[in-house]
């Protein structure tokens, strides 16, 4: 589901969940694989370049954060190109920086106003 931008234009920033992947970790926490378009290359350190990326996130609902716990990022836009995986040892916060529209109040909303079951549909 395109929660910002669009799917299929590697120019614009685009944010995805994958909402076949909801699981209820505990009351408070969900899981969910979440996709990033961004229109521009970013850089990490001295060499990696990526323009896009997927990452499982939690949604913790009582305190209202999100958080990356792993994430490949992929060197060019739309989710192609050489990627680079990388796991957090701890859940890293989501900042969203740079992106043309947060998503944050939106993933939030989608996924707090929920019932876990299996009716559950976004």
């Amino acid at each position: 589901m395109t929660i910002t931008g669009n799917k299929s234009d590697g120019s614009v920033d685009t944010t995805q969940l994958d909402v076949s992947t909801y699981k209820k970790r505990n009351p408070e926490s969900t899981v969910l694989r979440f996709k990033v378009n961004l229109a521009l290359p970013r850089k990490i350190g001295d060499f990696e370049i990526y323009q896009s990326y997927v990452s499982h996130i939690v949604v913790n609902c009582a305190t209202v954060s999100l958080f990356h716990e792993d994430q490949l990022r992929y060197r060019d836009p739309l989710w192609e190109g050489p990627a680079v995986a990388e796991s957090f040892p701890q859940p890293k916060p989501m900042a969203f920086g740079g992106l043309t529209k947060d998503p944050r109040g939106k993933i939030l909303s989608m996924v707090c106003q929920r019932k876990p079951g299996p009716q559950t549909s976004f």
